[in-house]
C-alpha cells in the first residue's frame, strides 16, 4: 500500500469516528433535553397556579390561511398520561345548533369537537395518541339540570367540578366568584369573530356541566367567575377544549414552557444539539398506539360544591352575566319570525320580519347555500333589511336573529327558519 493510500485511509478511519461521536453527543443531549422537560402537575403559590405547557396539534389562530401549534396548559400528569387544556380560546361555536334541551352527549358542540375540530387540529398519528376519555357529566351541582349519561371522547369541555379543582390549577369557589385561575384569552382570530362595535373582545368560555334548566349550559365568565346557571344553548361562547394525551409519544409534541395565572409567561430556552455535516443522524419514528389502551376516567373533584345562591331568579338568566339575553318580562329572547323574502329590481333582496320585545337589533344571514357556508352578516336595529348586490339567477338563503346588549356584549335569541329566494331581476 502507498503512502498515499494509507492517509487517504486514516482520513476515512477518522471521519467515521467523529460522526459517530456526534451522533453519540446529539442522542446524550436529547435523553438530557427530555430528562429537563418532564412534565409536572400544576402548582400553588398563594392565590397564583403555575401550569407546564406543551405544543401538541395545529390550528388556524391567527388566519384562516396557515394553521399554527396549539399550546396546551398540563392540568394533571399520571405515568404517560397528560390532562391539557387549550392555553387560548380556540373556536366560537354554540352549545347547540338550535335552542332546545339537550345534555353534553346530545348536544352539537360535542359533535363539532370529536369530528370537525379533531380532524382540523390532528393527524391521524396525532388523533392515535389522544386517549378516548369516559367523560362524567354530573348533574348541575346546584340546581340539580340532568347531565345526562357519561360518554367517551377525545376531545371535551371541562364540567364545574373540574374547573373548580384545585388539583388542576383553580380557584375551589365556582358560583360568580371571580378567579385569575380560570381567565384566558382568545387566539387573533377568535377575537376577529367576536369583538364588538365597540372594540370589547368578549372571552366568555362553555363549559359541559348543563345550566339551571337543559336549554342552558354553564360557562366561565370574562373575569374567571363560575356561571352556573348558564348560558342558553344556541348562544356562540368561545371553546377551550380539553384532551387526555399519551406522553409516551414524545416525537409528537414539544415541551412550551410555563404560564401562570397572573400573566407570566416562561419559554423555554431552545437548546441547540450539534449534528454532523452533511451526514443526518437518523431519527427513528414511534409506532402508533395500540387502540386496546384502556380509556382514561375524568374524574370530579373530591371536593363538593359550594352551597349557590337560590334568590329570586328566572330560568336561563343569570343575574350577574354579560351575556344573557333578557327581555322586560325577563324571558329569553323569541325567536325571530321572518317572512317570505322578495326579489325587487336592482338584484336586490328585501327581508322583514316581526319585531321580537326586548330585542336590541337583529342580525341578518345570507348566503348562496344552506349550510351558510361562506356566508354574509350585516346588524340593523329595524325590522326590515335590504340585501344588494346579489347575482342573478342566484338562489340566496336568508336567516334573522334578535340580540339584546349589556355593556359592551351582544347576546342572541334563537335563528329564525331559514327562507330561500332566487333573484330574478
Amino acid at each position: 500500500m502507498t503512502k498515499r493510500n494509507k492517509n487517504r485511509l486514516l482520513a476515512g478511519v477518522l471521519t467515521l469516528v467523529m460522526v459517530f461521536s456526534l451522533c453519540q453527543v446529539s442522542l446524550g443531549q436529547t435523553a438530557q433535553v427530555k430528562a429537563a422537560t418532564t412534565l409536572q402537575n400544576p402548582t400553588m403559590n398563594g392565590v397564583v397556579a403555575t401550569w407546564d405547557c406543551i405544543y401538541f396539534g395545529n390550528y388556524y389562530q391567527n388566519s384562516t390561511t396557515f394553521k399554527v401549534p396549539i399550546k396546551w396548559r398540563v392540568l394533571s400528569v399520571e405515568g404517560d398520561d397528560a390532562f391539557l387544556l387549550a392555553d387560548k380560546n380556540l373556536d366560537v361555536q354554540p352549545y347547540n345548533e338550535e335552542y332546545a334541551a339537550v345534555t353534553w352527549e346530545t348536544c352539537t358542540l360535542r359533535k363539532w369537537l370529536n369530528g370537525t375540530f379533531l380532524d382540523t387540529a390532528f393527524t391521524a398519528e396525532e388523533q392515535a395518541a389522544i386517549k378516548d376519555t369516559t367523560v362524567v357529566n354530573d348533574d348541575n351541582p346546584t340546581y340539580n339540570t340532568e347531565g345526562g349519561p357519561d360518554t367517551t371522547d377525545k376531545v371535551y369541555l371541562l364540567s364545574i367540578a373540574e374547573a373548580s379543582n384545585p388539583a388542576y390549577g383553580f380557584y375551589h369557589l365556582f358560583q360568580l366568584e371571580s378567579s385569575d385561575t380560570r381567565v384566558v384569552k382568545n387566539t387573533l382570530l377568535v377575537a376577529d369573530k367576536v369583538k364588538t362595535d365597540t372594540g370589547s373582545e368578549p372571552t366568555n368560555w362553555w363549559l359541559r356541566s348543563p345550566g339551571t334548566i337543559s336549554q342552558c349550559a354553564a360557562d366561565i365568565h370574562h373575569n374567571g367567575d363560575g356561571c352556573g346557571f348558564g348560558e342558553a344553548v344556541s348562544f356562540e361562547l368561545r371553546v377551550r377544549p380539553v384532551l387526555h394525551l399519551n406522553l409516551s409519544e414524545t416525537s409528537l409534541w414539544q415541551y412550551a414552557g410555563k404560564v401562570s395565572s397572573n400573566g407570566d409567561v416562561d419559554e423555554p430556552t431552545p437548546t441547540v444539539v450539534p449534528t454532523s455535516t452533511p451526514t443526518a443522524v437518523p431519527t427513528a419514528i414511534p409506532t402508533a398506539i395500540p387502540t386496546a389502551a384502556p380509556p382514561a376516567t375524568a374524574t370530579p373533584a373530591a371536593t363538593a360544591a359550594p352551597s349557590l345562591s337560590t334568590g329570586d331568579t328566572t330560568p336561563g338568566v343569570s343575574d350577574n352575566d354579560s351575556n344573557i339575553s333578557k327581555n322586560s318580562d325577563n324571558n329569553l329572547l323569541s325567536k325571530v319570525v321572518l317572512k317570505a323574502p322578495k326579489n325587487k329590481k336592482g338584484k336586490k333582496i328585501v327581508a322583514s320580519w316581526s319585531a321580537v320585545k326586548g330585542a336590541k337589533g337583529y342580525q341578518v344571514q345570507y348566503a348562496a347555500s344552506r349550510n351558510f357556508k361562506k356566508k354574509s352578516s350585516v346588524s340593523t336595529k329595524k325590522t326590515t333589511y335590504t340585501i344588494k348586490k346579489l347575482k342573478k339567477n342566484k338562489v340566496y338563503y336568508i336567516r334573522v336573529r334578535a340580540y339584546d346588549t349589556n355593556g359592551a356584549e351582544k347576546a342572541y335569541g334563537a335563528w329564525s327558519k331559514i327562507k330561500k329566494v332566487k333573484v330574478k331581476k
